[in-house]
């Protein structure tokens, strides 16, 4: 095939060439480059919102950190997290269909860590599990699958979900105040994780007594930690007449 080039320099046609052979060839040569173009680089599809949600689904997965049998902190979490931790919610919250609302989720890695770790939980259609967090602008959640992702108006705002919730789950609460209204709002509520720093604890004892009996067997869960020291993981099940439920 002939190849053409063509100058970045002003043209001018050679007097001998006819005006119009001399477009031809500029036509010919722009077509030929053109082909190659369409060869070398395809056409990328238009992204659709459809496509985004999608692809944005997948990067929930592909950003989790990989955990071990050692806590270690994260810097989207605000407790540290590990495999022994995730082996103790699955074993303390009510499995599917129940429903555990996570309070204060953020961007939703523990969560996500828990659906991928324990894939009973996140095949569950309605969701099983909802992290709940503040409504912002960009939102907060960054791990969580939309269908398990619920905001709400406020620090001050109970989702409605709790109507159905099964277990609670608060990570480093700020307010004891809500996590109150939170317990007496959950009519079904018979769980509930509390994990925070040891030095909130006597601050959170009270609500969480008055409502429950603290599940003081799972204070050495598998033989080691499950977070990281300074840290401590409360279970508390709903008190019936005085007789643990």
């Amino acid at each position: 095939m002939e190849l053409h080039h063509i100058s970045t320099a002003p043209w001018h046609s050679p007097p001998s060439a006819p005006a119009s052979r001399s477009i031809s060839l500029a036509f010919q040569a722009t077509t030929a480059n053109s082909d190659a173009d369409l060869i070398h680089t395809p056409a990328q599809p238009k992204e659709t919102p459809a496509n985004k949600k999608k692809r944005t689904r997948k990067n929930h997965t592909m950003d989790l950190p990989q955990l071990t049998s050692t806590p270690a902190r994260h810097s989207a979490s605000c407790a540290s997290l590990s495999l022994p931790l995730l082996s103790l919610l699955h074993a303390v919250l009510p499995q599917p269909p129940s429903l555990t609302l996570s309070i204060g989720a953020g961007p939703g890695l523990l969560e996500a860590l828990l659906l991928k770790h324990h894939p009973s939980r996140a095949c569950a259609n309605p969701a099983s599990l909802y992290g709940i967090e503040v409504a912002a602008a960009p939102p907060v959640n960054r791990f969580l699958p939309e269908a398990n992702a619920v905001v709400v108006g406020g620090t001050w705002a109970v989702a409605r979900e709790v109507a159905d919730a099964e277990a609670l789950v608060f990570v480093y609460p700020r307010q004891v105040g809500l996590v109150r209204t939170y317990l007496d709002s959950g009519a079904r509520v018979r769980v509930v994780v509390w994990i925070g720093p040891r030095c909130d604890v006597s601050e959170f004892l009270g609500p969480l007594g008055a409502w429950g009996v603290e599940d003081v067997a799972l204070m050495d869960w598998e033989g080691g930690k499950v977070v990281e020291n300074g840290e401590v993981v409360l279970v508390f099940h709903r008190r019936e007449g005085g007789v643990l439920r």
